[in-house]
């Protein structure tokens, strides 16, 4: 039915003999015939199966050479073929699949012969069912192969780190530039900043250079 005809049916009685509403009719009619034509024109070039005008698109957007001679059925089943085929399995394309499972992921391959390595790496606790991360890897990976699923947990600790250094217990003849006490060590007193043997500092140590040249037991300390 004509949508002319369809208009028609929704006219009471008293108008389908008019002459001027059979125009109006059949000119609407003529008009939305061509918009819903249109519609499923264009509905069918989003579906390759049914594509006319708009294999060149298909084509275009799957790499194939663009040749409006060839027969349609023809341009179709290339397209079709092009478009079931799945693009290889690459540590790459893995690594996104596994990313959605954890923070993080890693693909090692080669750790035995037609074996890789999965590792889902997270700084937080797994919260995942890992039977279900073994049957993706089983759907996705190359058949030949087989597979290791690990876990890596990134732990950060805050570590508190104290230095400690020894002064030897050298009696020095002279002076540093600089004001702190020290003890008495044997005949000789030493007006520096140094400390005994048996001293620790534990907390971060100044640079404090000397004075010149400075004697010492068994040498000279600079």
């Amino acid at each position: 039915m004509s949508k002319a005809e369809e208009l028609k049916s929704y006219l009471p009685t008293y108008y389908q003999d008019s002459i001027q509403m059979n125009a109006k009719c059949d000119t609407t009619g003529a008009e939305l015939d061509d918009v819903y034509s249109n519609i499923d024109d264009v509905t069918n070039q989003c579906f390759p199966q049914r594509a006319t005008w708009g294999l060149s698109l298909w084509e275009a957007f799957l790499g194939l050479p663009i040749n409006d001679a060839d027969n349609i059925k023809n341009r179709r089943a290339k397209v079709m073929a092009k478009l079931s085929r799945t693009s290889p399995m690459t540590p790459a394309e893995m690594k996104k699949v596994l990313k959605n499972f954890a923070e993080d992921a890693a693909v090692n391959l080669a750790i035995e012969p037609y074996t890789f390595m999965a590792t889902l790496i997270s700084s937080d606790s797994f919260n995942l069912n890992v039977a279900t991360v073994i049957n993706e890897i089983e759907n996705i990976k190359p058949c030949h192969l087989d597979f290791d699923l690990s876990f890596q947990y990134n732990y950060f600790a805050a570590i508190k780190a104290e230095s400690s250094n020894i002064i030897y217990d050298l009696p020095i003849i002279g002076g540093y530039c600089g004001m702190i006490p020290t003890p008495v060590l044997g005949a000789w007193t030493v007006p520096t900043i140094g400390l005994g043997a048996t001293d620790t500092i534990t907390k971060i140590l100044k640079d404090y250079k000397f004075c010149g040249t400075n004697n010492c037991a068994g040498g000279i300390f600079i």
